[in-house]
């Protein structure tokens, strides 16, 4: 059955807005299938938050990938929310401790309650036998939780404080400290920060 000349442009003329429908969805779901298909996987990125206002976001993860394996890690990703603004519960409680690897916070906000609800207990040996050198530690009464960094991070951020880093204990990057962990890459980013 043929259409003639006349009855196909009748038919462009008054339905053109279902060609342009069709269009915008192919668009769409080519550009989703391409952003997929490139997105980094979680197990092959470290992913880092940070309480300040500002951090220089593409310095600090420069810094920290030059110190891992690029074979198993692809990207090290900075996340930071201001400390000071309304809804930073909100944001630390998702952004920040939700699939993070390891986490920066000032001791101005620092809570005690956060160390054994988030963050991982340090194996002091293990831990320094991976970076190689003695860090200073803060810890609760009878725990290793976290790391003085405050003097690196000088070079990403204003620093008003001391900032110390936890690693996040539901990562599965941090090796011995955590038994589900599949590599110690976390360990190696923080060599940056030490």
């Amino acid at each position: 059955m043929m259409i003639s000349k006349r009855k196909f442009k009748a038919f462009i003329t008054f339905n053109w807005y279902i060609f342009l429908i069709f269009a915008f969805i192919s668009i769409f779901v080519f550009y989703s299938i391409f952003d997929v298909k490139n997105q980094t996987k979680y197990e092959e990125k470290i992913c880092v938050f940070i309480e300040n206002k500002n951090v220089d976001k593409n310095q600090l993860s420069t810094d920290m990938y030059t110190y891992l394996d690029n074979e198993i890690t692809k990207e090290v990703s900075i996340d930071y929310s201001d400390p000071t603004s309304n809804n930073y519960s909100l944001v630390f409680n998702t952004r920040g401790v939700v699939n993070t690897d390891i986490i920066i916070l000032s001791s101005d906000y620092l809570q005690s309650s956060y160390y054994s609800r988030y963050f991982a207990i340090l194996d002091t040996n293990y831990l320094e036998s991976i970076i190689n050198q003695e860090v200073e530690y803060i810890k609760d009464s009878t725990n290793n939780y976290g790391i003085n960094v405050t003097n690196k991070i000088e070079k990403y951020m204003k620093v008003e404080t001391n900032y110390y880093l936890f690693f996040n204990k539901n990562s599965t990057k941090i090796g011995k400290l955590n038994s589900e962990s599949i590599n110690e890459e976390a360990i190696k980013a923080i060599k940056a920060l030490v």
